[in-house]
C-alpha cells in the first residue's frame, strides 16, 4: 500500500500536470529536474510529494495510452 496524499498535494500536482504534461515523464529524477526549474514557492518536502504524485499519475496515463 502506498502513502496517502493530501488534497492540496494532489491539487497542486494536477495543476503541474495540466501545464507541463508534454514535458513530464514516468521518471522521478527527470520530473524533479523539470519542477525544480519552475522554482515553486513550496518547501522541499512538499515539492518532493508533488513530484512523486505527478510521476505516479504519469505512469497511470502511460498505461491508459
Amino acid at each position: 500500500m502506498g502513502k496517502a496524499m493530501s488534497r492540496s498535494i494532489k491539487a497542486k500536482a494536477r495543476i503541474v500536470i495540466e501545464k507541463y504534461k508534454e514535458d513530464l515523464t514516468t521518471d522521478f529524477t527527470k520530473n524533479k529536474e523539470l519542477i525544480k526549474q519552475l522554482e515553486l514557492p513550496f518547501s522541499r518536502k512538499t515539492i518532493n510529494l508533488i513530484i512523486g504524485f505527478t510521476t505516479r499519475e504519469m505512469k497511470k496515463l502511460a498505461v491508459v495510452d
